[in-house]
């Protein structure tokens, strides 16, 4: 889970905004092993493996993901469980704050941008959009406009709209170079562009992309998107090295980052009987289920590989 849905900057926001999480384990190997959380949920979830569950403040079950749901599918049920149950989907006083003054002052950048973020935190993009691009009416070179188009580009790639991505980095491109830079909208311009590259399956146009931002943008906060989707278009290349070489970067450089577990489990996957879906839904065959020795074994050859690849570069 730590690999998929919780590696996801919108499951994070949207789960802070409205649910409680805890963490427990019902059986099997690892942590948390909870023998009231056992007793809690029995009869209550589908299984007592890999999910996740919601339940009201009674102990009634709301819903349970899927086994080992993905971001996508799980972020699409979190939304779902608020929207059957309305009591549970309700603004906050401080939210009601704000969008009262976004209502108010439809002039104000600032105003509309945090009325947007909270929109696409709860999943309403619809609403979210109209808030973004009355940002970019008010102004197109401040702050609050670099995030208004960094909330597009987001929706646009939730949504698979590839067309809609380009048209949002269009925009950005069509700016003068010095009011792009004030931006910092370059290495999102870039990321994105990739993300739209990986959903055609232009597989090596991404990787040229991604290389070239990874060497142009070192202090990006998207650094790990760039090695980590590296990576992904190298494993549809055919070339493990250079995919072992940029998820490993990630795990070995960068090991408190929100990806560095999406990048481990990739690296490993060779030892890994579950069907991921950033590669396609490669599922290691003939394996037993979740074996940690053979999945770290996989992850010690990956390295390896890494090392040699960086002592070449």
């Amino acid at each position: 889970m730590r690999a998929g849905c919780f590696a996801e900057t919108r499951v994070i926001r949207l789960v802070n905004r409205r649910f409680i999480s805890f963490f427990y384990n019902t059986g099997g190997p690892g942590q948390g092993k909870d023998e009231k959380a056992a007793a809690f949920t029995k009869g209550k979830t589908k299984n007592r493996f890999a999910f996740y569950a919601a339940f009201d403040a009674a102990g009634e079950p709301l819903g349970v993901t899927d086994i080992y749901a993905n971001k996508d599918n799980t972020f699409d049920w979190l939304v779902e469980v608020l929207r059957n149950n309305p009591e549970f989907d309700q603004y906050t006083e401080a939210e009601e704050k704000v969008l009262a003054k976004a209502k108010a002052e439809p002039k104000d950048a600032a105003a509309q941008l945090a009325a947007g973020q909270l929109a696409e935190d709860l999943g309403k993009y619809k609403e979210a959009d109209g808030y973004y691009r009355a940002v970019l009416e008010v102004s197109r070179v401040t702050a609050e406009a670099g995030d208004a188009y960094r909330g597009l580009l987001r929706m646009a790639r939730y949504a698979r709209d590839w067309k809609g991505v380009r048209a949002v980095c269009g925009s950005v491109n069509e700016m003068k170079e010095g009011q792009m830079n004030k931006l910092n909208l370059a290495p999102d311009v870039a990321m994105e562009t990739a993300y739209a590259l990986l959903g055609e399956k232009k597989y090596d146009a991404a990787r040229k992309l991604l290389v070239r931002a990874i060497e142009t943008h070192p202090d990006s906060k998207r650094l790990s998107e760039f090695h980590f989707s590296a990576g992904v278009a190298s494993f549809f290349l055919k070339d493990k090295e250079q995919a072992y070489y940029h998820w490993c970067w990630v795990v070995e450089n960068l090991p408190d980052d929100r990806l560095a577990r999406r990048c481990f489990t990739a690296a490993a996957h060779e030892a890994m009987p579950y069907e991921n879906p950033e590669l396609g839904g490669y599922a290691a065959k003939h394996l037993p289920g979740g074996s940690i020795e053979l999945i770290n074994a996989q992850y010690k050859k990956a390295k390896a590989v890494y090392e040699k690849v960086k002592t070449a570069k």
